[in-house]
């Protein structure tokens, strides 16, 4: 899993078991996070700056800086991230095939089709998990 990735979900983990009626004990600091996930600060906050960008976290100006989840993680943001091009070449594919199994009426029948030895079973089961955390 991406770096990104195991942030986030560390965030994420970490923000549901702190106290969630005081706002103020939800927000984490990079030195912080640093020294809990074992990453040189700079890096972490190239990914959390990153992170910031795609809308995945909230920085809070201030000395120190300090960030939060922007919206409560979606489970289903997760089931993709482990796939290689999920940011890439597969985001817009992802993208469509999410829209579409969410489309309201019948659920469609999707062909995934390409080589052997590509991830169409991969993918296909990361799309059942998706219909599933939906359901």
């Amino acid at each position: 899993m991406k770096k990104k990735y195991e942030v986030l979900f560390y965030i994420n983990k970490l923000s549901t078991k702190k106290d969630q009626n005081d706002p103020s004990k939800m927000v984490f600091s990079t030195k912080e996070l640093a020294s809990h996930l074992h990453i040189q600060r700079s890096n972490l906050s190239a990914i959390l700056n990153e992170l910031v960008r795609e809308n995945k976290l909230e920085k809070i100006s201030g000395r120190p800086v300090l960030y939060k989840i922007h919206n409560k993680l979606d489970e289903n943001d997760l089931i993709f991230n482990q796939l290689i091009g999920v940011n890439g070449s597969l985001a817009k594919s992802i993208q469509d095939i999410k829209s579409t199994l969410l489309y309201p009426g019948k659920k469609p029948v999707i062909l995934l089709s390409g080589k052997s030895g590509t991830g169409k079973s991969l993918l296909a089961k990361k799309y059942m998990n998706f219909l599933k955390k939906k359901a």
